[in-house]
């Protein structure tokens, strides 16, 4: 019997040991992936027209295409750190509603702005619950992040608690409250070092940064001057 135990407990053992081991291979395999490769990258992609565009490049912005880029640039928020955690909600939110709205007749709403027109012959446009309002805000962050990525892109010596709070001055800021304004602006002091965000990108470098900008400023001048022009944006930026 004693030996029948020592045969079964090395038996276990032996198990428990390939498990182990299993787990540190799968471990080790994850730890060569960069936690967010290649995301900046990815991101600018999306934003292309060929991608962005209905009719191969050539139409309006497509809902699911605009939205899915959007959905993109979470993972480089994510990169930022916990300062970023707040625009990172209202984005995700906002792209939550207005694909939920899409999804209710994606053949009515493939174009993003035909969600904004529904709403404006219900006229609910401009009721704070509606998907106007989300896509007024969801462009506003987006523009915040094209205009950090941007910062850093400008200049390789400035760290990303300085890019942050430049790109806020110069988005977010005016849309915000005196008490969201102090709230945003202590949280982006929390921003982690440019060498660490870099790191979680994928190793972005300036040129990568600057592609991303490059494709995301003329999505984001469309949706603002399309809202701008029917009085539902109320700050021109």
């Amino acid at each position: 019997r004693c030996a029948r135990a020592r045969c079964t407990g090395a038996r276990a053992q032996e198990r428990g040991s390939r498990t182990r081991s299993a787990q540190r291979t799968r471990a080790a395999s994850t730890s060569r992936v960069p936690a967010a490769m290649g995301v900046l990258a990815e991101a600018t992609a999306a934003l292309a027209p060929a991608a962005l565009r209905l009719d191969g490049g050539a139409g309006s912005l497509g809902a699911e295409q605009f939205l899915r880029a959007c959905g993109l640039v979470l993972p480089v928020l994510g990169a930022l750190g916990a300062g970023l955690a707040v625009v990172k909600a209202d984005i995700g939110g906002n792209i939550d509603r207005l694909s939920k709205r899409r999804e209710e007749d994606p053949g009515k709403y493939k174009a993003l702005f035909d969600i904004v027109r529904a709403e404006m012959d219900a006229r609910t446009a401009s009721r704070t619950d509606s998907c106007t309002n989300a896509l007024l805000w969801l462009r506003r962050a987006m523009a915040f992040v094209a205009a950090l990525v941007g910062e850093l892109a400008s200049d390789a010596s400035l760290e990303c608690a300085p890019a942050a709070a430049a790109a806020y001055e110069r988005t977010l800021k005016r849309h915000h409250g005196w008490l969201v304004q102090q709230g945003v602006t202590l949280a982006l002091k929390l921003a982690p070092a440019r060498a660490r965000f870099e790191a979680a990108t994928g190793g972005a470098g300036a040129d990568e940064m600057a592609a991303f900008v490059a494709a995301a400023e003329p999505a984001l001048e469309e949706v603002r001057v399309f809202l701008d022009t029917h009085g539902l944006d109320d700050v021109a930026v």
